[in-house]
């Protein structure tokens, strides 16, 4: 399950910034996940270095 699911209600109507918008969910599910999961610090590191 995700954290947080796109839906076109977030979206602005800019396509630049929708997409920087989904890209954005998508680093928050992955984080989520990995921390839910017990992944390691450097991991989760290159979660947020992104």
């Amino acid at each position: 399950m995700v954290a947080i699911a796109w839906t076109e209600n977030y979206g602005v109507g800019v396509h630049i910034l929708d997409a920087d918008h989904r890209m954005l969910i998508d680093l928050i599910n992955k984080f989520d996940a990995n921390v839910a999961e017990g992944a390691r610090h450097k991991e989760v590191s290159r979660i947020l270095d992104a």
